[in-house]
């Protein structure tokens, strides 16, 4: 069984209007390539696309908690995300300082050996986390349910508290 796993996570708010839906996604996959598992949802109206970054990687590390056995990388196409998180770039907006501090909290549970890495990639890299939050943004509009919605899809269970 693979004991490292990429996490890929995206945020997105569509259309990028006040009146736009804030949604988030990511999804681990195996070291070798295999998906294991996505979630995703909608965050609602008037929230920021910065926010929802900021969500997707709160989601993945709540995930990660969860199995604190195995090493997870953590790739996000949000730059400035990441720099934060990873102390190169501070974090001044107040909308965001929440988000950013409550990321921050569960990066602090971890044994500094199994801390997930925090990487940017190019928005290229991250095709399969926005079509997450495409997905996401796709079924709160037809179901018009645009506030808090979550959804998840478990594809193997390597881990032993997997839903049936």
């Amino acid at each position: 069984m693979d004991t490292q796993y990429i996490v890929y996570v995206d945020g997105s708010k569509t259309p990028n209007t006040p009146d736009g839906i804030a949604c988030w996604g990511f999804l681990v996959n195996s070291h070798s390539g295999e998906r294991t598992y996505a979630h995703y949802g909608s965050l609602g109206k008037g929230i920021s696309s910065n926010v929802s970054e900021y969500y997707a990687i709160f989601q993945a590390l709540k995930f990660c908690a969860d199995f604190p056995e195995f090493q997870y990388t953590i790739r996000s196409d949000s730059k400035n995300t990441i720099d934060q998180l990873n102390g190169l770039n501070e974090c001044r907006a107040d909308s965001l300082i929440p988000y950013y501090q409550a990321c921050l909290r569960l990066l602090s549970l971890f044994h500094s050996k199994r801390q997930p890495t925090l990487e940017w990639i190019p928005r290229e890299r991250n095709i399969q986390a926005d079509s997450l939050t495409r997905k996401a943004h796709d079924y709160a509009v037809k179901s018009k349910n645009v506030e808090s919605l979550a959804l998840e899809a478990w594809y193997v269970r390597p881990w032993k508290l997997c839903p049936e």
